[in-house]
C-alpha cells in the first residue's frame, strides 16, 4: 500500500472516504490531495508536505490514503482538496488534528 510503509516511528496514515452530499453514496473516482502542516509552521508561512491521496479497497469500497511524517506533539492542519473531472472546482476541507505521541 502507497510503496510500503515508511521507516520510522513518525510515519501516520492519512485516510478520506468521500461521499455525495445529496444522497450519501461513496465517491470512487475523485482526486484526494492531502496537505499536512504542523500549525507553528502554518502561522510561519511555512509550506507543508503535499500528498495525492491513493485510492485503496476496503470493505468494496474505495477509501484514498497516504502517509506523512509527523513528529512531536501538536497540532497540525490538514487540507483535503477533492477533484472530479465533471464537477469543475474542487472542494476544498480543512481539519485541525492534535497530534500526541504519548
Amino acid at each position: 500500500m502507497h510503496g510500503g510503509v515508511p521507516r520510522g516511528r513518525h510515519a501516520f496514515h492519512v485516510m478520506a472516504a468521500v461521499f455525495e452530499a445529496e444522497n450519501g453514496a461513496r465517491i470512487e473516482n475523485a482526486t484526494v490531495e492531502a496537505s499536512v502542516t504542523p500549525v507553528a509552521y502554518a502561522a510561519a508561512h511555512v509550506p507543508g508536505v503535499t500528498r495525492r491521496l491513493e485510492p485503496m479497497a476496503i470493505a468494496g469500497t474505495v477509501t484514498y490514503g497516504n502517509y506523512f511524517t509527523m513528529r512531536g506533539d501538536g497540532p497540525y492542519r490538514i487540507v483535503l482538496t477533492i477533484s472530479q473531472a465533471e464537477a469543475g472546482k474542487p472542494l476544498i476541507l480543512e481539519f485541525s488534528y492534535d497530534h500526541r505521541t504519548r
